[in-house]
């Protein structure tokens, strides 16, 4: 008899579409085929391929005696959170002199995507 699971009421999500794609083009037989789906690399035998520019950085972040491995802020990095602010919004924006801002560093699109809603659904009034 198979063990019953706490989670069997709770249906199965719709497949994640980019993923779709991605089996779309590994079945398709052309050679001719190029995957744009997924922001990586491949060789022509369908390996990962690694840029030069990324072994260069990856060395240099090895070799580097001011990284550690400690835990960043829960927030995240406030150096890197404060960069991409400027970035996205330009550094002589009035937001940052008025301190109108604020960001948080999340581990993925989709972790970001889950943190934003569940603050707007918590704290913004009629979206529950």
């Amino acid at each position: 008899m198979k063990p019953s699971s706490g989670f069997a009421h709770v249906p199965v999500g719709p497949p994640n579409y980019v993923f779709h794609l991605q089996a779309q083009c590994k079945a398709d037989p052309s050679p001719d085929k190029i995957n744009l789906g997924i922001g990586a690399y491949k060789t022509e035998q369908g390996k990962p391929y690694i840029l030069n520019v990324v072994k260069t950085v990856e060395r240099a972040l090895i070799n580097d005696p001011t990284i550690d491995k400690e835990y960043l802020p829960i927030g995240g990095d406030p150096d890197f959170i404060k960069c991409a602010q400027k970035l996205l919004l330009g550094a002589d924006s009035s937001i940052f002199a008025e301190g109108r801002i604020c960001g948080v560093q999340s581990v993925s699109g989709t972790g970001a995507l889950r943190l934003c809603s569940e603050f707007i659904s918590e704290w913004l009034p009629g979206t529950k």
